[in-house]
């Protein structure tokens, strides 16, 4: 059973959605919840970090995308609130804020060096949840 687990989800149902902005997100955040509520129950005790999803380039995938996951990031720390009211383990963290629209190769998915940054703040959000891990574990250049 995994002692943490690192999960970031939801945005690819936007695009089977067809990035409809009539509230359509409420449909991946409820996938979320029943997804962490599988883990509390499958593996009890297992901390999981949400963290938030690359925003669309408008430029590049329209507005209807943008503003999809934009809202979308918006309503993941009420999930998460939501599920640690049902006694999920989890918090919020945002992974993908600082990656800035010129990492996104299609608009979406982080290049090489958008990898690094969200490596680095999921490094970051690891740390903040489980401060005990020793940092040589973890041999980041």
């Amino acid at each position: 059973t995994p002692d943490i687990i690192l999960l970031s989800a939801g945005v690819n149902d936007g695009g089977v959605l067809g990035w409809d902005l009539d509230g359509t997100w409420q449909e991946p955040l409820d996938d979320l919840t029943a997804l962490l509520l599988a883990i509390k129950s499958e593996a009890p005790g297992t901390r999981v970090i949400i963290g938030s999803v690359p925003v669309a380039v408008e430029a590049i995938l329209g507005s209807a995308a943008h503003v999809w996951t934009t809202m979308y990031n918006l309503l993941l720390p009420l999930a998460v609130r939501s599920a640690r009211d049902d006694g999920v383990v989890c918090r919020y963290f945002d992974v993908f804020g600082r990656i800035p629209a010129s990492m996104l190769t299609d608009g979406l998915h982080p290049t090489e060096a958008g990898h690094l940054i969200a490596a680095e703040r999921w490094f970051e959000a690891l740390t903040t949840v489980e401060p005990s891990l020793p940092p040589t574990l973890w041999d980041v250049p």
